[in-house]
Parts: C-alpha cells; structure tokens; sequence
C-alpha cells in the first residue's frame, strides 16, 4: 500500500507489484505535466517503481502565460 496526500486530502492506494510514479499519476487521472510526487520532500521521477509503504505526496503544480 502507498499513502498518497492530494491537496491535503490523505489517501491510501494499493497499486501492483512494479507500478511506477506514472501509473499511479494515471489511476487517481492527474496529468503528470500538472503535477509533482515528492517523498521525503524530494522530487519522485514518473519512472520510478513505487515501493511498499512509501508516503507520497502529489502537489499541483501551474503556470500562467
């Protein structure tokens, strides 16, 4: 299971065994060019294999032109 925080809504999510970053991005239908997974406070890439018990914590991100 990971612990996931969206907008400070807490979460738990169960995802297979080898999802990565992107893949969780995609089971909540967050875009991954609209956000940021950190762990630890420290930026998570989209490729990285998600590992049992890591807390999450996915921040929208924005700009305006």
């Amino acid at each position: 299971m990971v612990t996931t925080t969206i907008q400070g809504c807490s979460g738990t999510v169960t995802m297979p065994s080898g999802s990565t970053i992107l893949d969780l991005l995609n089971e909540r239908g967050l875009f991954v060019d609209a956000h940021v997974v950190l762990r630890d406070g420290r930026p998570v890439p989209e490729t990285e294999t998600i590992e049992d018990g890591w807390t999450l914590e996915l921040v929208r991100v924005g700009s305006s032109g």
